[in-house]
């Protein structure tokens, strides 16, 4: 359902490559499930709304990126950096949220980089109506390391 909703949100190339790096990486779904950790420094349900659509009956799930990069840039909380760098670019692509590329990449380890890469590059509509983020970027650590 939070998987949905996200994708539902998602209109352009540069929106649906946000979504699709956020689902990718895992830790974002995982932490807008976290419903019973309102109160906690790492809940970041407070920054989603979710929702039907009435004309389509399809679940949204709307989040506000600047304040939950605001939240995650000056608020203490337990995500790694590598997790922030992950959402502050889906942020920058979903909802022009400006970030410093070079502090984004700097310490990226080679599988979250070539997400990354993946992200932008979709993007730009590289992907078109290709495989997408995830299978881009299987296939591009499969060529750098090997079979898996």
């Amino acid at each position: 359902m939070i998987e949905a909703g996200l994708r539902n949100t998602a209109k352009a190339d540069q929106s649906r490559a946000a979504i699709e790096l956020l689902i990718k990486h895992g830790t974002w779904v995982e932490a807008l499930m976290e419903l019973d950790d309102r109160g906690s420094a790492n809940s970041i349900v407070r920054y989603a709304m979710m929702g039907v659509t009435t004309d389509e009956d399809k679940p949204y799930l709307h989040l506000e990126w600047t304040d939950l990069v605001q939240h995650l840039t000056q608020k203490p909380h337990t995500y790694s950096e590598t997790e922030v760098k992950i959402l502050l670019l889906a942020a920058s692509l979903f909802a022009n949220v400006p970030v410093e590329m070079r502090d984004l990449t700097t310490g990226l380890d080679p599988q979250h980089a070539v997400w990354v890469v993946a992200a932008v590059a979709s993007a730009a509509g590289a992907a078109g109506s290709g495989p997408g983020i995830g299978a881009t970027a299987d296939a591009a650590i499969e060529e750098e390391e090997g079979p898996r």
